[in-house]
């Protein structure tokens, strides 16, 4: 597993190896990681939320380089299809198309409150966690439109679903694992946290 660590001196990428619960430094990137993803051919791309970009790792040298720049506050970023990716921009409240070709922008989705989590939910729709905006959203990719999936206070950051479809949102304020049922019923799942974001 690969995770990120901040602290006001550095943002290090570790490699932590389970069976002897051990961590490896990969790489340090500086500014404010959030998402992290990793493609087919032992590439890591990590969004900086400070300097406004996508990074890549280069996992068998452990090279940074700047990917995509000129981001708002990227927080969240998922592979579309080979061509594109899709990243959730926190400040501007939008989901943005990259073509990984030519490195044109182009805006999916607009009106979400601190766009954070993206999750792919089926091939022309991801669920989007609004932080500034307590409630989970769904989004169509072809025409843009949202709809609200749920209402939940407290800050929902991450996103993650079970084999029965069932949502569950780490809420960063309350400290909480929220479920959402695919009827949109929501619950406590679990508590204790300090600041969960998956």
């Amino acid at each position: 597993a690969i995770v990120s660590r901040f602290s006001a001196r550095a943002q290090t990428l570790y490699r932590v190896n389970f069976t002897t619960n051990t961590s490896t430094p990969i790489a340090t990137l500086g500014g404010a990681t959030q998402g992290l993803i990793l493609d087919g051919v032992g590439n890591l791309y990590a969004t900086n939320e400070s300097l406004d970009k996508i990074q890549k790792v280069n996992l068998s040298t452990n090279a940074v380089s700047d990917f995509i720049t000129g981001l708002n506050q990227p927080i969240d970023v998922m592979f579309e299809n080979s061509n594109s990716m899709l990243i959730s921009e926190f400040a501007l409240g939008s989901i943005v198309r990259v073509n990984l070709t030519t490195g044109a922008k182009s805006t999916v989705a607009t009106g979400l409150i601190g766009a954070t989590d993206i999750f792919r939910e089926s091939s022309n729709t991801i669920v989007v966690a609004e932080y500034s905006g307590n409630r989970i959203t769904r989004v169509n990719l072809s025409t843009g439109q949202t709809t609200v999936i749920a209402n939940i206070p407290g800050g929902p950051h991450g996103i993650v679903r079970d084999e029965a479809g069932n949502l569950y949102v780490s809420l960063y304020d309350a400290g909480e694992v929220a479920k959402v049922t695919t009827s949109g019923t929501v619950s406590t799942f679990s508590t204790g946290f300090t600041y969960p974001v998956f």
